[in-house]
């Protein structure tokens, strides 16, 4: 059965504008297709092989204000970038496609095969496609292992 193509350029973009709205950090983001190009990604990226496997990888990178620290002490890029993620992973899943969050890499390595400015961040990647039927799914842990109530 052919599977209908993949709206990658649209959910990413949809996902860093819908998070460039309310953001100081810009989002940037790039669609890797290429075979090749993913396979030295994955060798870049630990003992995650649906880096090369996935139909495509979305690469999120922050490009300005890497160095504002917001009040509570986090990098504010990390955050943007991680809801500019997020986004994408819903987005992903209202479409009916698989994905993975890759956050396990090295950055340096990844910014030089993508040609990423030095000032720039990669911060997480999306493996996305469609997955095999017999693809296991991971349990979902129960509301009372992951949330808490007025205290830790």
């Amino acid at each position: 059965m052919r599977m209908p193509p993949l709206p990658a350029d649209s959910i990413h973009a949809r996902a860093c504008k819908l998070k460039c709205e309310k953001i100081l950090t810009r989002p940037n983001g790039i669609v890797v297709r290429d075979s090749a190009l993913k396979q030295q990604i994955r060798q870049q990226a630990e003992t995650q092989p649906m880096v090369e496997e996935a139909d495509v990888l979305l690469v999120f990178c922050a490009t300005d204000r890497t160095d504002f620290v917001m009040p509570c002490g986090q990098y504010g890029y990390v955050v943007d970038m991680s809801l500019a993620t997020g986004f994408a992973l819903l987005e992903a899943a209202e479409q009916g496609l698989d994905t993975c969050i890759i956050c396990a890499f090295r950055e340096d390595a990844v910014k030089d095969l993508l040609h990423v400015p030095a000032s720039a961040r990669v911060v997480s990647m999306v493996a996305l496609g469609y997955g095999a039927d017999n693809s296991p799914r991971k349990a979902k842990k129960n509301m009372e292992e992951i949330v808490s109530y007025d205290r830790f």
